[in-house]
């Protein structure tokens, strides 16, 4: 995971570190094992880790770039979306998104919930389909590979959920707890 870039929330792991002996580097934008800000994952030095900051100069959502953000709020709509990355960049600005009903699935279109697919604080996977207007950027997950990748068990709070299938996420500790999102496809490898 050295060199990916996070969102506030997800894990933050690197293969060959073991995870008890871990340290942190102080303000290094990790706290308890999880990303406190967006940033690339560096490894500074033998078992320790800290987020790096984007040096590259300033990138803007366009049509057709992957944008990676935080959902803020659901209505029976759309998702409004705080853009955190786009192509895996971390961005300084405040860009906002929205996810339209319609550019949530590419079938059964009339038929999406938004609130069985998005819920506040999950970490979404998107595509600018256009420039919106000056409020927000449009985006959509109206492919496998796009929606959902990084949600938060209701019931016991930060615990991530895991995918169970492309329309549902559960709980490692509340086996009971059911969500239901529009998951994204995951790589087999992807940690969540």
């Amino acid at each position: 995971m050295e060199g990916q870039v996070v969102a506030p929330g997800m894990r933050v792991l690197v293969p060959g570190l073991l995870e008890g002996a871990l340290r942190v580097v102080p303000d290094g934008g990790i706290n308890d094992g999880r990303a406190e800000r967006v940033g690339r994952v560096v490894v500074v030095e033998e078992q320790a880790l800290r987020l790096e900051r984007s040096r590259q100069h300033a990138v803007c959502p366009a049509v057709g770039r992957r944008a990676t953000g935080r959902v803020t709020r659901v209505n029976n709509r759309m998702a409004v979306v705080e853009i955190l990355a786009v192509d895996q960049i971390p961005v300084s600005d405040g860009f906002r998104g929205l996810i339209r009903q319609q550019d949530v699935r590419q079938a059964e279109v009339d038929s999406v919930q938004m609130y069985k697919s998005f819920m506040p604080g999950d970490i979404v996977e998107t595509v600018v389909v256009s420039l919106g207007d000056r409020a927000a950027y449009y985006l959509s997950t109206a492919t496998n590979e796009l929606g959902v990748v990084h949600a938060f068990c209701p019931s016991c709070g930060d615990t991530p959920m895991h995918p169970l299938s492309w329309v549902e996420m559960g709980c490692v500790q509340c086996p009971s707890v059911l969500e239901f999102r529009k998951v994204a496809k995951r790589p087999a490898s992807a940690v969540f």
